[in-house]
């Protein structure tokens, strides 16, 4: 025969959501008190009074049209855009690479059994690797030098011989 358990034993999962909840609420709250309080001393002459909701708005959707973009669109100026997208290719494709390195050093290969999991961590773990190293790049001021794409094309020469 089972003991019962007492009512006060609550699953921590539980407490988790109602804690998360409680955090939503809380911060949904608080926009809204902060958005609608009055600011007497930003009343205009002309009788127009702003609270910090105004402010907001007129920060997120001024009123105002944005000016027309000056890029061209249509299929014809496609060939406009390869280069930038072959950069963003070789970072892809570099970025799983170093991540598929970095994976097969982290989890041992026998646990590795399922292709489309190992393929999605090997470019979660590959982005976060060159995104760190860009920004370590750009704070050492080698961005725009060599270095930084041979660190890009040594991800797939770096995979071929480990």
């Amino acid at each position: 025969m089972t003991t019962p358990q007492p009512a006060s034993d609550i699953h921590p999962t539980w407490k988790l959501a109602v804690g998360w909840l409680l955090a939503v609420v809380a911060l949904f709250g608080g926009v809204v008190w902060f958005t609608g309080g009055h600011l007497p001393k930003f009343d205009q002459p002309n009788g127009v009074e702003w609270n910090r909701l105004n402010i907001f708005l007129e920060l997120v959707a001024p009123l105002e049209e944005p000016a027309p973009s000056a890029l061209a669109s249509g299929w014809r100026y496609f060939p406009e855009r390869f280069p930038p997208l072959a950069y963003a290719l070789g970072i892809l494709v570099s970025g799983f690479f170093w991540g598929r390195i970095v994976v097969r050093q982290l989890i041992p290969r026998k646990d590795l059994t399922d292709q489309l999991e190992v393929v999605f961590w090997s470019l979660v773990v590959g982005l976060a690797v060159v995104g760190t190293v860009t920004l370590l790049f750009g704070l050492c001021g080698w961005l725009y030098s060599q270095l930084f794409f041979l660190f890009l094309l040594g991800g797939p020469l770096a995979f071929n011989m480990i």
